[in-house]
């Protein structure tokens, strides 16, 4: 679980609206709130850096290194970490008394942005083609996590879902090559591993929170192409970040493997078929099976959690009980690999006997989970949101699908307790801890929990929309700020990145809303970048 914070890093000059200005010249409160836009930009032209807490594992070179690196090269990039910078920032402003100096803050990054945009679509048309993916899928990152920071969550998922399809088309040029397939890069050359993660995270967020238009022979694919990295998993994990790889691993092919098994439970409903077939291979030589057995690959899939936890135990039994950061980590996955567990005992097609099965892994959810956010509460830092899921996921499999009630209520009251050090309630990716202690509650009313099967799984459903409340909008615009934006983009109203309310957008939703544009056919990558059309 990684939180999105800016650190002030050091910047020798930069030229702004044709301003020299000595980055961070002064660090005193007068230069935050002096209202000159070049002193906060140059104040915002910062470093990202992930963390969970203290948390070492969870750290990565992606943000402080390999973006500030590419952003370096590319005024796009800059202009994008400036708007996220000024965001984050504002916040700490806000807390400390500066309520003017921090709304016009969040509006020069709404500016910026919205520049960003602008210039990257030129910008990345104009790359070599060996260069192009690895741009794009750094712009998609950097426009997703503004659009998680503004609250449209299912904008930035659209724009997820188009760095990932940039990725998956790369990804398909090393087929038959020797590597680590679904945990690390082909080729690191060219585009680093810890990238190409990152997108493989976000696929499992985009397929979690419902069907991303993924056909059933991508989701083939996906589950195919890992398999034999599944097979060689080792016995015992060399270290936290190797558990977590693989973890993810399994997490993201049971993920695709739902949506196969989801069309085939429902064909058994007309016919007798026991597998699902395709047509046609993605692309000539593919070679995943035509057929698949399901029962096969269900029982395939729960053996490798089986073996992941073997590997993970042994592994945890030589962390020193001193060592109370590793713990907490070790206690994350535990917690993920538990809901895993849940969600293969309780999938399509079982009974009410398998929900009672699944009670002692409800149990190890709120255990390892109260544990994680009692070690964490005096830890967490200004700022509500992180790049990727952590605790809210299990304790909402928990508050959802439970069909003990006390369980249930411990889990909804452990979403609402989950806040930042400025008590908002903490979003990781597209989940928000208030929105799905809400949600969850709306199926209190039930007397059992929800039935896996029944559609409610996919958050995207339309009465799961009207059930969940949006918490998600962290600030609201002026109408001045809409119309630069709207402006500065070229973005025109549309239902594009419109909120899990089904109620009229506000206006900052309406101002955010934009359109993707094809920037032809130079390269298949540009077809799919998160960019949206010139003025």
């Amino acid at each position: 679980m990684l939180n999105l914070q800016v650190s002030r890093c050091f910047v020798d000059t930069v030229e702004l609206d044709g301003t020299n200005t000595s980055a961070f010249e002064d660090e005193g409160e007068s230069n935050v709130t002096s209202g000159n836009p070049n002193v906060i930009a140059v104040r915002c032209l910062a470093c990202i850096s992930v963390t969970w807490s203290r948390s070492r594992v969870f750290s990565t070179s992606l943000w402080d290194r390999i973006i500030m690196q590419a952003a370096h090269d590319e005024s796009y990039l800059r202009e994008m970490l400036i708007a996220i910078g000024s965001f984050t920032e504002s916040k700490d402003v806000q807390l400390r008394g500066y309520v003017d100096e921090a709304a016009q803050m969040r509006v020069f990054a709404v500016k910026r942005y919205g520049l960003a945009l602008r210039s990257m679509s030129v910008g990345l048309s104009k790359l070599e083609s060996s260069e192009g993916p690895r741009k794009a899928l750094i712009c998609c990152l950097l426009v997703c996590c503004f659009e998680w920071l503004l609250g449209n969550n299912f904008t930035a998922l659209v724009h997820a879902g188009s760095g990932i399809r940039v990725l998956r088309q790369w990804l398909r040029n090393y087929r038959g090559k020797n590597y680590k397939a679904g945990i690390c890069s082909p080729d690191s050359g060219v585009i680093e591993d810890e990238l190409v993660q990152a997108f493989l995270r976000l696929d499992k967020q985009v397929a979690t929170f419902g069907d991303p238009g993924t056909t059933s022979e991508e989701h083939r694919e996906i589950i195919h192409e890992s398999i034999e990295t599944v097979q060689n998993m080792p016995g015992i994990f060399s270290d936290m970040h190797e558990a977590r790889l693989y973890l993810e691993l399994i997490e993201r092919r049971s993920t695709h493997f739902a949506y196969l098994a989801a069309a085939h439970y429902a064909s058994k409903n007309t016919n007798s078929s026991t597998s699902v077939v395709t047509k046609r291979s993605l692309k000539q030589g593919y070679s995943a099976p035509e057929n698949l057995d399901m029962e096969a690959l269900k029982y395939e899939m729960s053996q490798s959690l089986i073996r992941w936890k073997s590997a993970f135990d042994l592994f945890c039994s030589n962390i020193p009980p001193s060592e109370t950061d590793r713990i907490t980590e070790a206690n994350l996955l535990m917690a993920q690999s538990a809901a895993m567990e849940v969600i293969m005992t309780i999938a399509p097609g079982n009974t009410k006997e398998n929900h009672e099965r699944a009670l002692p892994g409800y149990r190890t959810i709120l255990a390892i989970t109260e544990k994680i956010l009692e070690g964490t509460k005096d830890q967490r830092q200004v700022g509500n949101f992180k790049f990727e899921q952590g605790v809210i996921m299990p304790l909402h499999i928990a508050g959802k699908w439970c069909h003990d009630r006390t369980i249930r209520r411990r889990a909804i009251d452990l979403l609402r307790l989950y806040k930042s050090s400025d008590g908002e309630s903490i979003r990781e990716g597209v989940w928000d801890s208030e929105t799905f202690a809400e949600w969850d509650e709306c199926f209190l009313e039930g007397r059992d929990g929800s039935e896996w099967g029944d559609g409610s799984e996919r958050i995207g459903d339309g009465h799961m929309r009207n059930a969940a409340k949006d918490k998600n909008q962290i600030f609201r615009l002026s109408r001045q700020a809409n119309s630069d934006r709207s402006s500065s983009s070229g973005s025109p109203r549309s239902d594009q990145g419109r909120g899990v309310s089904d109620s009229p957008r506000s206006e900052q939703e309406q101002a955010m809303a934009g359109r993707f544009v094809e920037l032809g056919n130079v390269e298949g990558w540009v077809d799919e970048l998160p960019v949206r059309s010139s003025p």
